[in-house]
């Protein structure tokens, strides 16, 4: 999370939503084929996720698709590097309405990103953040979490839902068929709200019960 806005979405709202939809629609069938996606919900059904961030491993190349169908019909604003803002690929990614990050802009910069995500939250939509930073292929545990993720929740008073993509051995994919490899299944968590008390313990303590309830999803 320790990055700078680079640009910001220029398409309009109502066309992201429905471009956003349109993906969702084609990349769901496309995960299940792939990867033999599986969708595992709380008791309660999927959770209002409106204003709030929600939090996921990093574990495979079209996990934000995995993501974004496990939420739906909510809609995930994610952060994307800032290569992903040129050519086709960031026709798209505009058109998506992703958040443009680097690293070269300092403290400024990273300000810039945080108002940006937060005026997201505060009317109403929900932001999809990977607190391990970097994506390792088909890890079966976590990684060090960096805070940023939970430094915006805090800001913005906002819960955070913990999300997983687990690995299973019940697989029908193609990725199984051609490289031997599990299936995954997205589980979704428990809505995690952020207590009162002085900054940097209640940033300490989400993190750590977000990161409890991923690792008893991952179990």
């Amino acid at each position: 999370m320790a990055c700078a806005e680079v640009d910001a979405p220029t398409s309009h709202p109502s066309a992201r939503s429905r471009l956003y939809r349109c993906a969702v629609a084609v990349l769901r069938p496309w995960c299940r084929l792939w990867y033999g996606m599986r969708i595992r919900l709380p008791q309660g059904g999927m959770p209002d996720v409106s204003g709030a961030v929600v939090v996921c491993n990093h574990v495979a190349v079209l996990d934000c698709a995995m993501l974004s169908c496990a939420c739906a019909p909510a809609q995930l604003t994610f952060l994307s590097e800032a290569g992903n803002a040129r050519g086709l690929i960031g026709l798209l990614t505009r058109a998506l309405g992703c958040v443009f990050v680097d690293t070269e802009h300092g403290l400024a910069g990273s300000r810039r990103m945080f108002d940006r995500l937060r005026e997201t939250i505060l009317a109403g939509g929900t932001v999809a953040v990977y607190p391990e930073g970097v994506r390792e292929q088909w890890r079966c545990g976590l990684a060090t979490f960096r805070e940023g993720a939970f430094r915006l929740a805090q800001m913005c008073n906002a819960a955070v839902l913990p999300v997983v993509i687990a690995q299973t051995p019940v697989h029908h994919g193609l990725c199984r068929i051609m490289g031997g490899r599990p299936g995954l299944e997205v589980r979704v968590g428990e809505l995690v709200h952020a207590g009162a008390g002085r900054t940097g313990e209640v940033i300490a303590d989400l993190q750590h019960e977000v990161t409890e309830q991923m690792e008893s999803l991952l179990a």
